[in-house]
């Protein structure tokens, strides 16, 4: 993509075909009002179709890969997933036990001392929302929180689900 300066034919441009810009297709986008208004002022100074949408997706996908491959938590939780596949259920203190029991099995016991690994279980729920969109995009992994337990002796009103979903970027 070549870089130009930012125009008056780019800026009225983008004011009146911002709103013409579909972004159906292209999964969830981040900033959407902005990369409608980008996509529309590309248009509008020359630039192909979908030209900016598509620079715009792919460096989010890379930075979303990159993020993952540094957030301990969300690779732990893969690990958690991929042992067992139909999900898990409960709090943030069993899910901290279940995490670094999976980190074992995987026989990535190394995570455990990096040094974004909580040295106690409240400091997981913070981490892990942090990084559930992360999963989401790069993993296909949905967390819930807020899930209540009670019916099912699992866990109180504050409970964690973590199901494996349809990622958008793939790993």
């Amino acid at each position: 993509m070549r870089f130009v300066e930012l125009s008056p034919d780019g800026v009225v441009g983008a004011l009146r075909g911002a709103k013409e810009v579909s972004l159906e297709g292209w999964g969830r986008i981040r900033m959407t009002g902005f990369a409608r208004w980008a996509e529309a002022g590309c248009r509008a100074l020359g630039f192909p179709e979908n030209q900016f949408l598509n620079a715009y997706v792919t460096n989010q996908q890379r930075a979303m890969r990159i993020v993952f491959k540094q957030d301990v938590i969300a690779r732990a939780v893969v690990l958690l997933i991929e042992q067992r596949p139909k999900g898990w259920r409960g709090n943030v203190e069993p899910l901290y036990v279940a995490l670094t029991e999976a980190v074992r099995n995987g026989k990535q016991s190394a995570m455990l001392a990096e040094s974004g690994w909580p040295k106690k279980s409240n400091w997981l729920g913070r981490r892990l929302r942090r990084g559930a969109p992360v999963l989401r995009k790069v993993a296909g992994i949905e967390v819930k929180f807020g899930v209540d337990l009670r019916p099912t002796d699992e866990g109180d009103k504050d409970g964690i689900e973590i199901i494996r979903g349809v990622g958008e970027y793939g790993e």
